[in-house]
């Protein structure tokens, strides 16, 4: 049997191994592909992978980020997006209809709070915020209309911890879909997917590219789910730009050692500063005093940056 390839491994190699031909990918830094024949584009009209016509839709070097991002994550299929918020409304617009009713964590990203309470209600969208203590009990709060669940954990900035496994449980069995929003964990120290998650996150502009040289995001799940996703991003237009993609995937390859680094930074730093006499709090749930430590202790690897 063949043993499944460490997270640092496909942090380098993604999903298929070491490349063959050159060792970094190419940019296909252009808008539209052409076809060598009219049987060509008929293929592609088929749905037959490794065509493209127009990067929009769809570019090789995008592609390549989608599929390592899929590796890390443990999922079926991934989608490259020109921003974190790209990524949160194209997934909130790929599940919901006019009337639909989404319930969502208090402690989220302010850009999808203001989505969510600024933007979905002139689309008679409506949310209930649930405080994250209270997300256990989403099944007794969802309603009839109630069809979609958006958490983060840990939450930016304050770094609330919620128990995806009991929630995306409770949320499951009342026909909910859920989102995660996994960008401060990382797919190295949480799996949300493997934690009942029909779509996760991730604000690519934040650890995974990792140089603060470009913005992007990222959904992570089923096929079924990417590819609606997918499906709304031709229309909304929120595409990675190729090149992007490829600094993208440059910080992919280090991020096991960043991300190791970085943690064990941020724990020497909390417990230096807990207790000091010139500060009131410190939030960081690899400290004992955290209220979500023993839940960030069973779900994640580590307790992040």
């Amino acid at each position: 049997m063949t043993r499944p390839r460490a997270s640092g491994t496909r942090a380098v190699h993604g999903r298929h191994g070491p490349r063959v031909g050159p060792l970094a990918p190419p940019i296909a830094q252009t808008s539209t592909f052409a076809f060598a024949s009219a049987a060509e584009l008929r293929r592609y009209l088929d749905g037959e992978p490794g065509l493209y016509l127009y990067s929009r839709y769809a570019n090789p070097t995008v592609r390549e980020l989608e599929e390592a991002l899929a590796a890390l994550e443990g999922a079926e299929d991934a989608l490259a997006l020109s921003s974190g918020m790209a990524a949160m409304s194209t997934a909130v617009l790929s599940l919901l209809r006019a009337g639909d009713e989404v319930l969502a964590s208090a402690s989220l990203y302010g850009g999808t709070l203001k989505l969510l309470s600024q933007l979905l209600p002139r689309f008679s969208v409506t949310t209930r915020f649930v405080a994250p203590a209270e997300l256990a009990r989403v099944g007794q709060l969802a309603g009839d209309a109630s069809k979609l669940l958006i958490v983060e954990s840990p939450t930016n900035p304050t770094l609330d911890v919620v128990d995806l496994q009991e929630v995306c449980s409770a949320a499951r069995a009342r026909g909910l879909a859920v989102v995660v929003d996994n960008t401060f964990a990382t797919p190295l120290l949480q799996q949300p997917l493997a934690l009942g998650a029909d779509l996760v996150m991730h604000s690519l502009t934040k650890a995974l590219a990792g140089h603060s040289d470009l913005l992007g995001g990222a959904l992570v799940g089923s096929h079924a789910r990417v590819d609606a996703a997918r499906a709304t991003l031709k229309i909304l237009g929120g595409c990675l730009d190729p090149h992007a993609a490829f600094l993208a995937l440059r910080g992919l390859r280090t991020l096991h050692l960043r991300v190791e680094r970085q943690c064990r930074n941020a724990l020497a730093l909390a417990r230096h500063f807990e207790g000091h006499a010139a500060l009131r709090r410190v939030h960081y749930p690899g400290l004992e005093s955290h209220p979500g430590h023993a839940t960030a202790r069973r779900q994640m690897a580590a307790f992040g940056a």
